[in-house]
């Protein structure tokens, strides 16, 4: 029973997790270096329906707005409608469209921890397999950090 209760949790369990994650190591999807723009982002269409993307990065080597929307199982054409909504509705944003407005480009990633074979129909769309294990390492890095934060708070 101690085994358990103390055993370290390897699983990425949520979405959140996985946007935990990226957002401290950017590494985990990206080759390069970019910047974190936002975080649940907001984009309203004219019908003032509000759509939030995962995570906003501007690559500035390429000149580039990245919106990423992370899944947690196989990717689906209805995730690919969804990432392809928010490049649509992209200049809705104030943010987004300070960038556009200047000539930067935009594309958009799906990208989830489990394996699969979803192709999107557009090259401004591409798919990222994120590698499990990195993703449980820095989430395990991230617990450790709040634990040790706790721990000084209370000591």
């Amino acid at each position: 029973m101690y085994k358990v209760l103390n055993a370290e949790y390897e699983s990425v369990d949520t979405e959140k997790n996985l946007e935990d994650a990226i957002e401290v190591s950017p590494e985990l999807l990206f080759k390069r270096p970019v910047i974190l723009l936002d975080r649940q982002h907001y984009i309203y269409t004219e019908e003032q329906e509000r759509h939030i993307v995962d995570l906003v990065f501007l690559d500035s080597e390429a000149d580039e707005l990245i919106l990423v929307e992370l899944k947690r199982g196989k990717l689906t054409e209805e995730h690919y409608n969804q990432i392809r909504r928010y490049i649509d509705n992209a200049h809705k944003s104030q943010l987004l469209r300070s960038f556009l407005g200047k000539g930067t480009k935009i594309r958009g990633i799906l990208a989830t921890v489990e394996e699969c074979k979803f192709e999107p129909k557009d090259a401004d769309i591409s798919v990222c397999i994120v590698d499990k294990k990195q993703t449980i390492e820095v989430l395990k890095q991230l617990r450790n950090r709040c634990l040790e934060s706790m721990t000084a708070a209370i000591g």
